[in-house]
């Protein structure tokens, strides 16, 4: 199933087009590298499709209640506040709010003493868990650590406040909660910059694995190879 549709975009700062009538699709699941000369538009597409930048002319149609997240190039020199291990967090926040929803049909069921409505409590909670479980509710602290320790993050930082931190130390956390996020659309630029090589490696197996689209802009080439099925050359 198409997950985006790109259809004739056009990108102009006013000094001539960066972009010009570009299309193509996106599948679900599909792993798709952006290639070609510096200063071709690359990045511009990227934001273009995160809504950071407008199109000239031409349509971005992207599926119907698909989450995208975009992994700037660079440092992240954003407003984001907090604990970073609060930041972190904040990826699973509807998860905690499933977990307050059972917590509250448990308080219900304690003190409701007609049969018929307790049934009725009872099939809405287990409904609500299995549901909780499937998409790891019962999990968070496990997927927090795999993804920390696959970025080799210093435990320590997660207990710093996030404007303290070095613009590299910045990039890691966001990165760190933007995979925690799980997107159905996950745009990544240059995400090896920055990267050691056993960093680059945890990731090659972690975009392998990643159940989502992926399109990403990378000069590395051996780690394109390794993780990409499609490429569209601008």
């Amino acid at each position: 199933m198409i997950i985006l549709n790109v259809n004739k975009v056009s990108k102009n700062y006013g000094f001539g087009d960066i972009l010009k009538e570009v299309s193509f699709t996106l599948n679900e699941g599909e792993k798709v590298a952006i290639v070609g000369d510096n200063g071709c538009g690359k990045s511009t597409l990227l934001k273009m499709i995160a809504g950071i930048e407008n199109c000239k002319s031409g349509n971005l149609t992207i599926k119907k209640d698909c989450v995208v997240e975009y992994l700037e190039q660079g440092d992240v020199s954003d407003t984001t506040k907090g604990i970073c291990i609060d930041i972190l967090n904040s990826s699973f926040e509807y998860l905690y709010k499933m977990e307050q929803e059972l917590k509250n049909y448990e308080q219900q069921m304690c003190v409701e003493e007609d049969i018929e409505k307790l049934n009725v409590l009872i099939k809405r909670y287990s409904h609500l868990q299995e549901k909780f479980i499937l998409l790891g509710g019962y999990e968070i602290e496990n997927q927090i650590n795999y993804v920390v320790n696959g970025l080799k993050i210093d435990k320590n930082l997660l207990e710093r406040d996030f404007q303290t931190l070095s613009g590299g130390e910045r990039t890691l956390i966001n990165f760190a909660k933007i995979l925690l996020s799980k997107p159905d659309l996950l745009l990544l630029d240059e995400p090896t910059n920055h990267l050691d090589i056993e960093r680059i490696q945890w990731l090659e197996e972690y975009i392998k694995d990643y159940k989502g689209t992926v399109l990403i802009v990378s000069h590395d080439r051996y780690f394109l190879d390794k993780v990409i099925n499609k490429i569209i050359e601008i």
